[in-house]
């Protein structure tokens, strides 16, 4: 006696289901934000803090201070320190994920 199996039977794949909220985006909406630019305010002359406190205040929040004497000191209180230099130079237009370097030395030196 011969028994015959029946023929598998092949199961499609199950559709994969899209969240139909957002449509796939097209090669133009594909670039990366830009970051917006604005006019870098001038801070040199003004203690660390304060020039610290008018760059966020002008959207920009990615500071680092040094040691204008190049004693590589830390600037533990900002408020006994006077910005010398700043870079990128004040008036330039600039992104605002640009880092901001301000070089303070203690007052009176």
């Amino acid at each position: 006696m011969t028994v015959t199996a029946p023929a598998p039977v092949e199961k499609s794949p199950k559709p994969i289901e899209k969240d139909d909220k957002e449509p796939d985006p097209t090669p133009a909406e594909e670039k990366e934000e830009v970051a917006e630019k604005k006019v870098l305010p001038d801070v040199v002359g003004m203690n660390l803090q304060e020039g610290q406190d008018t760059m966020q205040a002008a959207g920009f929040y990615i500071l680092n201070d040094k040691d204008a004497t190049g004693q590589n000191r830390f600037q533990v209180y900002d408020r006994n320190w006077v910005v010398t230099k700043q870079t990128p130079a004040a008036g330039r237009k600039v992104t605002v994920d640009t880092l901001i370097t301000l070089y303070a030395k203690k007052i009176g030196e």
